[in-house]
């Protein structure tokens, strides 16, 4: 059920021919013609090309297995297999790179969306870690993947910020002091895990209310002297 379109004896072959073709999977074996095994093609084909590999051959020993994981083969299949075996295996090789595209095209989008808006989003892990954190969140607190959560703000504001959106000042170096809003969602199914924390910077607004109070006041002011 499925087309083969060129078989090949040397690595370096097969990889030329990848290179103007469009290939869903290669079924490729250690031992080849030429200086390269199909391991060290293997790699190749998964880093430039983004093709999965399924390894088929009569070699089994611990050297052998270990160097294949380095070339994250989606399959091991040793020789002589069954057809069945082989035919499972493509169907789920297949479809297991189709869902790993699928996550990175989302993390794609998903990191591209993070970078583009104007507030900060920062995700920490139970121990107190960055795993991740927007340009917006390094430009406000200084803070980037690696950090500790500390860095960022206190433990008491973390705590009220897990029930209600809370208030904090922070000083911003070149930006001055900032008066920042923060409310933090714990990542379902992660009890005591992550936490993603929005930051709001509300410094602007609340010098906007400020200056529009005292316009108001100075009306106010204005009116009763007349």
């Amino acid at each position: 059920g499925y087309t083969v379109p060129k078989t090949f004896g040397r690595a370096e072959d097969a990889i030329a021919f990848i290179e103007g073709e469009t290939i869903d999977l290669v079924l490729m074996d250690i031992h080849l013609k030429g200086e390269m095994d199909g391991i060290a093609a293997a790699q190749i084909i998964r880093q430039r090309f983004d093709i999965p590999v399924v390894m088929l051959t009569a070699y089994a020993d611990d050297s052998t297995l270990q160097r294949a994981k380095m070339a994250e083969p989606f399959a091991y299949i040793i020789k002589p297999f069954e057809e069945r075996k082989l035919q499972t295996t493509l169907v789920v090789a297949l479809h297991r790179h189709r869902m790993e595209r699928e996550v990175r095209d989302r993390e794609r989008l998903l990191s591209t969306v993070l970078a583009a808006i104007d507030n900060g989003v920062i995700v920490s892990n139970n121990d107190g870690t960055i795993e991740y954190a927007n340009a917006r969140s390094t430009e406000i607190l200084g803070v980037a993947t690696g950090f500790a959560i500390d860095a960022a703000f206190p433990a008491s504001i973390r705590s009220a910020a897990m029930e209600r959106p809370t208030r904090f000042e922070t000083d911003t170096g070149d930006l001055g002091m900032r008066s920042i809003d923060v409310v933090g969602f714990a990542v379902p199914g992660e009890p005591g895990g992550r936490v993603v924390w929005a930051f709001f910077d509300v410094t602007d607004d609340l010098r906007r209310e400020r200056a529009l109070r005292e316009q108001e006041t100075q009306l106010n002011r204005a009116e009763r002297m007349e």
